[in-house]
Formats: structure tokens, sequence, C-alpha cells
């Protein structure tokens, strides 16, 4: 009975073992990917709609200051889901993303670069270890990315200078 009961457990743990490695494994990049997706969809979303110009944009030169994009995310989320007190900072050396989850104070940062007709973002850093263990500061820079890189594939222009100053990210556009 006892011998039966001892393999019963250690049957129990490793099926727990089992599942624990497979949501590791297979779960946490999915969550990864779905997080990554969800900043950039909405990046973008934002991004188009602050630069809202009748029919497709021209080349040209446009600016989207911190303040905008402050002010979008808090009309658009005002219930985030745990998630509170979004900022976003831009400064010439680079421009920060910080928020609140559950308590915990998190903060992306980096630069931005024009690289190859693209927004390139570089020096990407988080300072929340928790956090970054589910969404990294590089996923964060790639989201950033695809949020700008979508919005200039749209309106079919390459990017040949980002120039950021206090409070806003000024992109120099030409057509494709």
């Amino acid at each position: 009975m006892r011998r039966g009961f001892m393999i019963g457990c250690f049957g129990l743990l490793g099926l727990c073992v089992i599942c624990a490695g497979v949501g590791y494994f297979a779960g946490l990049p999915r969550v990864r990917d779905g997080l990554q997706d969800g900043v950039a969809e909405f990046g973008a979303t934002e991004i188009a709609e602050i630069f809202a110009i009748p029919g497709a944009a021209g080349p040209g030169t446009f600016t989207l200051t911190e303040a905008d994009i402050n002010a979008r995310i808090q009309a658009e989320n005002p219930d985030t889901n745990n998630i509170d007190d979004w900022l976003i900072d831009i400064t010439p050396a680079g421009y920060d993303v910080g928020f609140s989850a559950n308590g915990e104070e998190v903060s992306y940062s980096g630069n931005m670069v024009a690289e190859n007709g693209r927004l390139s973002v570089t020096n990407t850093e988080a300072d929340a270890t928790f956090f970054e263990w589910f969404f990294s500061a590089g996923a964060m820079g790639n989201a950033i990315e695809r949020s700008f890189n979508t919005w200039l594939d749209a309106n079919n222009l390459t990017l040949t200078d980002v120039q950021l100053g206090d409070g806003e990210v000024t992109l120099v556009t030409e057509a494709v």
C-alpha cells in the first residue's frame, strides 16, 4: 500500500513537472508574442491617428509629441487591466516608456535612428527584472519599430532622419 501511494505521488509530481515545462517552453513564447503584437498594433493605430491626414501622407516632416501620445493612451485606455500611470518621455538622448503594473514600476528606454529607410530602436533597456522576463526591452523596441514602420509602409514612405527633442520626435520622410 505504501509503495503504491509513493509511486502515485511521484507520478503526480512528474506530471506537474512536465506540465510546467510545456507551459514554460510553449506558453511563455505565445504570451511574449501576444504582448509584442498588441503593443505594436496599438502603437501603429495611435501613430496613424495622431498623424491623421486625409488620404495618404506624402513625404515631409512629421512631429509626434509625448503630450499627444500620453493623452491618447489615457483617453483610449482608461481601464488598462492593472496597468496604471502610463508615461512616455522623449528627450534628445532617447525615449522612456514607463508604467506601473500591479504595484511594480516598469520602465523601458532606448534610442531611435533612421536606418535603411526604416525606424530602428537601439540601446534598449528595462529596469524591472520580473517584467523583463515576460516582455523584454528588445521586444518593446521591436514593437515601437513595428508601430512606426507600419505607418511608413502604409503611406509608401521611407525614413531619412529621426530627430529626438525635448518632448517630441520628428520623422523626416521621402517617397519610396
